[in-house]
């Protein structure tokens, strides 16, 4: 499929985790897009008691940090938790999602001009029907292991243990509007994002095509 990207006011942008989506999402806000984060917005609503109390009750106490005299959420122990099995899994979204629904939708809704919405999990949240169209950012699992490991400090059998609870890259690619694909440097990425959002528009305007490999 090609779209104009002209035409397009909400772009949803995904990949797994470790794949090089904040980089794509960093490239299209220094090109003017304007950004709403799924992980910022989780990251915020963790300090909402209501949901810092449906946390600890189904997974633990120390789930839960106290700080500055506020409950927060212990990420790196609920991660360990609701990664543990796809019930925690499919249990932290019954918590989760419906508020995070509502301040995503409502973060889109108020931004003005052209906007990213950066969602590790568009798809199975089936949030791409609120977008006019969709990337996908891959990268070799093997790469994708070893960050995150270094940005969470696990080890890799925990990485994996993530890794496996998500989309396989196959099912993204056929859902996706738009692909690129990280399998070289950080200029090279940068450089695919730029051919299709930073040159100027033809007569025809821009479209948005799978770029090769």
């Amino acid at each position: 499929m090609t779209k104009c990207i002209e035409d397009i006011r909400v772009l949803g942008l995904t990949g797994g985790m470790g794949s090089g989506k904040s980089t794509v999402s960093r490239i299209l806000r220094e090109l003017g897009w304007r950004l709403v984060d799924a992980d910022e917005v989780t990251r915020a609503l963790h300090g909402v008691c209501e949901i810092c109390r449906a946390i600890e009750r189904a997974f633990g106490e120390d789930a839960i940090l106290f700080k500055d005299g506020r409950s927060m959420v212990n990420r790196r122990v609920l991660a360990q938790r609701a990664f543990a099995s796809p019930e925690a899994v499919s249990q932290l979204n019954a918590i989760m999602r419906p508020a995070l629904e509502r301040e995503v939708r409502l973060r889109l809704a108020s931004a003005p001009g052209r906007v990213v919405l950066d969602a590790a999990l568009l798809f199975e949240a089936g949030w791409e029907t609120w977008c006019d169209a969709s990337v996908v950012v891959v990268c070799p699992e093997s790469w994708r292991v070893v960050r995150i490991c270094v940005r969470d400090g696990v080890d890799a059998e925990a990485a994996r243990a993530r890794l496996r609870h998500q989309m396989r890259d196959d099912e993204r690619l056929r859902r996706a509007d738009l692909i690129f694909y990280n399998t070289g440097s950080a200029a090279r990425l940068e450089r695919q994002v730029k051919r299709v959002f930073a040159l100027p528009a033809d007569e025809e305007g821009r479209r948005m095509e799978a770029l090769p490999t």
